[in-house]
């Protein structure tokens, strides 16, 4: 007997070149564009719009389905190693946002200057957080909650499950409060740490201090985040 197997997920390369490709297709849909008006020529931007459209649930899924990397947390940056799993940018930066007092503690008056940092990184290369309150998320994403340790944590949930926990016990969490996922933008917000600066500079200090190795020539909103 024959049996039908389920597709295997797509490999980084299949990925990347089906990401170019449809790239690819964006600029000749452009190119089109400047071309004159003729019926055959919207005809034929017409068919190529639809038959980009056809590839984007295949893209959507193949990235909503990619398998993040279980990071470790950094003292009290659960949050900042579930965002760079999720996203592969830099763990070692992504905590180097987490605000601490001088005993290694989370510092919880510089909640908003943290969020602040996050979100705009994230939007300099080409990310956003989308916040989804209570409900159930399908595919990779990132759960709120009291630990057990009485402190608000964050883990790498899929389909609303614990997947990953970065804290040493990986006990997870008892009840989710909150989900967020990590949404890629249709290009790299250039002037994001510029729109940072422009809306508060405090938080933009705060950020810019803590940056690693990124150039800032080259290149919102407030609110809570885990820390435990």
């Amino acid at each position: 007997m024959i049996t039908e197997s389920s597709p295997s997920a797509p490999s980084e390369q299949e990925l990347d070149a089906a990401l170019a490709g449809a790239c690819n297709d964006l600029r000749a849909i452009a190119r089109m564009s400047s071309l004159p008006r003729t019926k055959a020529r919207c005809k034929q931007k017409a068919d190529a719009l639809d038959w980009l459209r056809s590839r984007l649930p295949v893209l959507l899924a193949a990235e909503r389905d990619a398998e993040p990397v279980k990071y470790d947390q950094t003292p009290s940056g659960c949050w900042a190693a579930c965002v760079a799993g999720l996203t592969g940018l830099p763990h070692d930066q992504l905590a180097a946002f987490v605000p601490r007092t001088d005993d290694g503690c989370f510092d919880g008056s510089m909640g908003t200057e943290y969020h602040n940092a996050v979100n705009t990184y994230l939007r300099f290369h080409g990310w956003r957080l989308e916040r989804l309150g209570a409900d159930v998320p399908s595919g990779f994403a990132i759960g709120s909650g009291l630990s057990s340790r009485g402190v608000a944590h964050a883990v790498i949930v899929l389909d609303g499950r614990l997947w990953h926990d970065p804290h040493e016990s990986r006990e997870g969490i008892a009840e989710f409060t909150q989900f967020e996922r990590v949404v890629r933008l249709a290009t790299p917000a250039g002037d994001a740490w510029e729109s940072l600066q422009s809306v508060s500079p405090a938080c933009y200090e705060y950020a810019t201090s803590r940056l690693i190795d990124i150039d800032l020539s080259s290149v919102s909103s407030s609110g809570s985040v885990p820390n435990g």
